[in-house]
């Protein structure tokens, strides 16, 4: 063992130290690390990353985009369709009956109505679920291929990280930035400054507020869009006799409790989709601006509500224009 140390030790050659060949600058630059390519990116959406190409993560971006940009003119739409619906007739009636007639000729020319109001409406609806759809079938495989333990543990971590984020929302009274989406407005607590809270009803779903009251109105606007735009189309083959006195005929001849809680929910449902999911497009996360958010979703819906009585005092027609209403109401696509 020792002759075997010896001979190891006495075969070391002193070697004269030599300088590495190149400059400083190439030493410096041979590294650097260079940056992964950045995904390429259309109307500021990334869209894919040709180093590292993530199916999910690329159609994802691009669907994203779709849902994004086709809110834009479906908002300039409903702007113009809720002062005429909303504001107008909580001042005068007949005057909103004109206005709301006026604007019907604008958004109902074929182009317009065609590509910026149903095309966008759409293509909003369809890539949002879409989205929705592919990040559960995600979710759903990256459970499964997770070892049992690893579950456990992200389960654990979850539950605390939650936790500490509700202590941390009950105990902040200034004004923070709060990006979890799953606080949506933050309610009636945030509106009365007494903290910001989790929806639970969204959270138990698996949905923030906002994927969950646009959701719920894909139904309601659904119906809302058969028996005002469809049904005249397909009895009479246009809809120039949809006005406000059709919406006070539908009150008197049927249900009115079951009424407003349908136009209710369609009011509420609508506001609070776009006000939210527009304060999500502008990165708006401060408490304040939430609670403003959430207390301008409220006012206007009251007002709303209170134009749909003024509206409805109008009554049911009658003759020609009572017959064809109830012809629109019975209309079934079955």
């Amino acid at each position: 063992m020792g002759s075997e140390l010896s001979e190891s030790v006495t075969s070391l050659k002193n070697v004269t130290p030599a300088p590495i060949d190149g400059s400083e600058d190439e030493l410096e630059e041979s590294f650097v690390l260079t940056p992964e390519p950045q995904p390429r990116k259309y109307f500021g959406v990334p869209i894919f990353n040709r180093s590292n190409p993530d199916i999910y993560r690329t159609t994802n971006n691009f669907l994203g985009a779709i849902q994004k940009y086709s809110s834009y003119s479906f908002t300039g739409f409903l702007i113009l369709h809720s002062i005429n619906v909303l504001v107008t007739p909580a001042i005068n009636v007949d005057v909103a009956e004109e206005t709301f007639m006026m604007a019907r000729d604008i958004y109902q020319q074929e182009n317009v109505e065609k590509w910026l109001v149903f095309g966008s409406l759409i293509a909003h609806v369809a890539s949002g679920l879409a989205i929705r759809v592919i990040r559960t079938v995600k979710n759903y495989f990256s459970r499964r291929n997770q070892a049992k333990n690893s579950k456990k543990n992200k389960s654990q971590f979850s539950q605390q990280l939650a936790m500490e984020q509700q202590a941390k929302y009950n105990s902040q009274t200034q004004d923070y930035e709060i990006t979890d989406e799953s606080v949506g407005l933050g309610g009636w607590f945030g509106a009365f400054k007494l903290g910001i809270r989790r929806s639970k009803i969204a959270s138990l779903l698996g949905v923030t507020p906002v994927q969950l009251s646009g959701l719920l109105l894909v139904p309601v606007l659904g119906y809302h869009i058969l028996k005002e735009r469809i049904a005249p189309l397909m009895i009479d083959g246009d809809s120039s006799l949809i006005k406000l006195g059709y919406v006070a005929h539908a009150f008197a001849k049927s249900n009115k409790l079951v009424s407003y809680l349908g136009f209710g929910s369609l009011i509420y449902l609508t506001l609070y989709h776009v006000v939210a999911g527009w304060m999500k497009y502008l990165k708006i996360y401060s408490q304040t601006q939430r609670r403003r958010g959430f207390l301008l979703v409220n006012g206007l819906t009251l007002l709303g509500m209170f134009s749909l009585s003024r509206i409805v005092s109008m009554g049911a027609e009658h003759g020609t224009v009572g017959k064809a209403y109830d012809a629109y109401m019975n209309y079934s696509p079955l």
